[in-house]
């Protein structure tokens, strides 16, 4: 995995827990090959982590706790193979589809 730059986590975030931040918050080695970055956050959003160095936004949540929101500016698929944090990303997807189908089993026959 070639590592482009670095990227802070907030440590108050759900990233953070996902990524296991300590409380002073994390940086952790991202592989990003972006040309273009958010630069204006939606409504229920929130930055969750940006490049230390030249400040552009490299994650956001959702602000809803009961929906699993989570945009990387980072290609975590590349790189979960040799990376537990990439690896963490996609087990915290899989967590949030298993909980929601859980939620979901009773109100559809074919769930």
């Amino acid at each position: 995995m070639p590592v482009a730059h670095t990227v802070e986590v907030d440590a108050g975030s759900r990233l953070a827990g996902i990524v296991k931040a300590t409380p002073a918050g994390l940086e952790i080695p991202v592989n990003s090959s972006h040309h273009q970055a958010a630069d204006v956050v939606g409504d229920g959003l929130r930055v969750v982590a940006r490049c230390p160095q030249d400040g552009i936004i490299e994650a956001l949540e959702g602000t809803s706790p009961d929906h699993f929101v989570l945009a990387v500016q980072w290609h975590p698929e590349r790189s979960v193979e040799n990376d537990e944090p990439s690896r963490a990303i996609f087990q915290a997807l899989v967590d949030a589809a298993q909980a929601r189908h859980g939620k979901l089993k009773g109100e559809f026959e074919s769930v």
